[in-house]
């Protein structure tokens, strides 16, 4: 079930940000960064754990992430969420992503 939530996350991400698989795993640059970061807020507010998030990505993408990396990009993606349209984003990301 949470690879399912996961999965759903990063596609939807990955059409929002307009980045290939490729590009949002091995690019270093601050728009991927950002992505990365959207995902795991994205994971924490559907519920995943952090330690369930670094499983995610190792399993899905081959990503071994600290858990303090984890922490934060979902704080940093949360003082983000103020901004409208983001903000409007991040919600319907979440309420197409069904358990």
């Amino acid at each position: 079930m949470n690879s399912k939530v996961f999965k759903s996350i990063v596609e939807r991400v990955k059409e929002m940000y307009e980045l290939s698989q490729d590009e949002l795993v091995n690019s270093r640059s601050r728009y991927s960064s950002d992505a990365r970061q959207t995902i795991f807020y994205l994971c924490k507010r559907k519920g995943l754990r952090v330690c369930d998030i670094k499983t995610m990505l190792l399993q899905y993408a081959g990503i071994d992430m600290a858990h303090t990396t984890i922490i934060h990009g979902i704080n940093k993606v949360s003082k983000s969420s103020h901004q409208k349209e983001f903000r409007s984003f991040l919600d319907d990301v979440i309420n197409s992503v069904t358990i």
